[in-house]
């Protein structure tokens, strides 16, 4: 705490209540960026996006960049001690969510560099017309306890990152395997490490919410609920499809599907 106070020059006090230092962070962070006024834009500057402890993860369009929050780094989205079925399942899923909003519709604005810079007419042509798919796909779903739709537009762009993040995953673990081998199933299961790996992905997305809350985020979120979330990529990828044996035209394995990455 002594070494945070002074390289950071932040007050903390481990005797405080947590609004107590919460209310100092949020204090030293407004102070900070107010000395940045007029100062040349550092866009490594780490600290500029959230808190450690928020558990999220970001991609920087303007630095080019994607940051995973120290409060992810941890159980239960990271165990060094579990398999790594779990991990790819969990913590990178998140990381390949991050990387494909870098090729979303707001992602594809910027270069390498993190300057306005678009894709070529015909890759923007091309972009659009695969986004189009998620937009349908997504927006004939129904919550069912609540009647309401998805909002395929708005939600476009997690949407395409949830369905590439995905697929990032998954040919990461198989990487994986193939440098460190295949991995033991879980003690009294049955599933293979692949299925255990789509079964960690779903459990990311586990949520209840009670009826006025989900009518406000269905209005509000630019993310679909979690439920559709899970559902749909499984729904697109033929990984999935392969790794439960689906049968081609059932309801997880559809002959129609979705792909922009």
């Amino acid at each position: 705490m002594t070494n945070i106070t002074r390289v950071l020059q932040l007050e903390l006090d481990p005797f405080n209540h947590f609004l107590k230092i919460n209310l100092n962070v949020s204090s030293f962070l407004h102070k900070k960026t107010v000395k940045t006024f007029r100062q040349r834009v550092v866009k490594s500057d780490w600290m500029s996006q959230a808190y450690c402890y928020t558990a999220n993860g970001f991609f920087k369009a303007k630095s080019n960049s994607i940051e995973i929050m120290a409060a992810l780094l941890q159980y239960p989205f990271f165990d060094g001690d579990r398999p790594y079925y779990i991990n790819f399942g969990r913590i990178g899923e998140v990381i390949g969510h991050e990387i494909i909003h870098a090729f979303d519709g707001e992602g594809n604005q910027y270069d390498e560099k993190g300057n306005l810079n678009s894709w070529t007419p015909e890759a923007v042509k091309s972009f659009k017309e695969k986004s189009e798919c998620f937009v349908g796909q997504y927006g004939n779903m129904t919550i069912p306890e609540s009647g309401m739709a998805v909002d395929g537009v708005k939600t476009l762009n997690e949407n395409i990152a949830d369905n590439g993040g995905f697929k990032i995953a998954y040919r990461g673990y198989l990487k994986w395997v193939k440098q460190n081998g295949e991995e033991l199933l879980l003690p009294g299961l049955s599933y293979s490490p692949r299925q255990m790996f789509w079964i960690s992905v779903a459990t990311n997305g586990c949520a209840k919410y009670r009826k006025e809350a989900l009518g406000k985020f269905v209005s509000t979120n630019v993310h679909a609920l979690e439920y559709f979330r899970v559902m749909v990529p499984f729904m697109n990828l033929e990984d999935f499809s392969r790794d439960f044996n689906c049968s081609t035209g059932s309801v997880m394995n559809p002959e129609d599907k979705c792909e922009v990455w």
